[in-house]
């Protein structure tokens, strides 16, 4: 009887430890700047992409990519920055950084300087997982 109780509890132990399978990610994307502006954002969760304008020096946003055995199971993080259009062919620069975090761990940690000749293409950051 000892040893049955052993194993129901091992048994319930290792089933409460186990990671969920579901493979969603928790991503955080991040931007800094060391100007205070008003910037455009492009970011991506499950279906869609996104963007986002604000004003001043720091933007953040969570979301939950899930898993799609459709495309192998392949999650894409894509973050994209942009300048203010005010900037385009002038000499206005800040020094940014656009990081990507996948369930807590940074993926992608870039500093870069934005100038106005990103005011087209932006700066781009992805991280496949």
């Amino acid at each position: 009887m000892k040893l049955f109780v052993l194993f129901l509890t091992i048994a319930a132990l290792s089933v409460s430890c186990k990671k969920s399978s579901s493979g969603d990610a928790t991503v955080q994307y991040q931007f800094t700047s060391d100007v205070s502006a008003n910037y455009k954002i492009e970011y991506a969760d499950a279906d869609m992409v996104h963007t986002e304008s604000f004003q001043g020096t720091s933007w953040s946003k969570s979301v939950v990519l899930k898993s799609d055995p459709s495309v192998g199971n392949i999650r894409i993080a894509r973050l994209v920055a942009y300048p203010p259009s005010s900037w385009a062919n002038t000499t206005n620069q800040a020094h940014v950084n656009l990081k990507i975090i996948v369930d807590g761990t940074a993926q992608v940690n870039k500093d870069t300087l934005m100038t106005g000749s990103h005011a087209g293409s932006g700066i781009f950051e992805i991280c496949s997982f």
